[in-house]
């Protein structure tokens, strides 16, 4: 479900899945469409839900936290899609695209995962 918003542009602070969104704002307004009530920001989003301690454990659907180095706190998320890859709204890809979590740069930045 969540590709059906591939292209939608990267808004820093955006909550609009249509128009402009963030990361954080991504995996809120996604959730929140089948009932799942999360926090506005990723460093937030991180504490709620079932932890997960190894990445063989991940499920399509999990949320992916990341480590912000410049602000020093978890700054990004995305949704596990399954082998290997995430989808997010992202800076670098210009908004909602995919990435292969299994980039060294998406591991070493790697910091939490909820259910």
């Amino acid at each position: 479900y969540a590709l059906n918003y591939t292209g939608t542009p990267y808004v820093w602070g955006g909550n609009n899945l249509n128009s402009g969104i963030d990361c954080s704002g991504f995996v809120q307004q996604l959730f929140g469409k089948i009932g799942v009530n999360l926090p506005r920001t990723a460093a937030q989003q991180a504490t709620v839900g079932i932890k997960i301690e190894r990445l063989e454990d991940l499920q399509a659907g999990d949320r992916l936290y990341f480590w912000d180095k410049k602000r020093g706190k978890i700054g990004h998320t995305g949704i596990y899609m399954g082998n290997g890859y995430f989808v997010h709204s992202s800076v670098n890809n210009h908004g909602v695209a995919t990435d292969d979590l299994r980039e060294q740069k998406w591991r070493n930045m790697l910091v939490a995962a909820r259910r």
